[in-house]
């Protein structure tokens, strides 16, 4: 949990100088990268399992989604878990902004890309 409490330490900070709600970006984004994360592992998981069906992983990207949104928000907004994270300064990651970004977009490509492999060489439309 460490790693995403840094990851909303950095993207806060670097939010709230345009947003006037930053948290709500900032969650959204940590939720996306969750869910490209899981559905890297459902497709993996399709891969070497040899699932040829036809299973829609965009649907289940869709519902980890908004189930990883609510129980971000729960955790960072109702729980004030996103206040006790900007007050406390080992989050502060200095230069490790490049290493949070990279996760964050390496995540969203890895997932895309898996997804592809999936549906291209996997996938069996009936």
């Amino acid at each position: 949990m460490f790693f995403f409490n840094s990851v909303y330490y950095y993207l806060y900070n670097k939010s709230k100088r345009g947003n006037a709600a930053p948290e709500i970006p900032v969650i959204t984004f940590i939720s996306f990268c969750q869910a490209d994360n899981i559905a890297l592992i459902v497709n993996v998981f399709l891969m070497i399992g040899g699932f040829r069906g036809d299973l829609k992983v965009h649907y289940i990207y869709f519902v980890f989604f908004l189930l990883l949104t609510l129980l971000n928000s729960y955790y960072y907004q109702t729980k004030k878990k996103g206040q006790e994270i900007l007050q406390d300064k080992k989050y502060i990651l200095k230069r490790h902004g490049l290493w949070v970004d990279a996760y964050l977009w390496g995540s969203v490509i890895s997932a895309g890309y898996s997804f592809y492999i999936y549906r291209e060489y996997f996938w069996m439309p009936e």
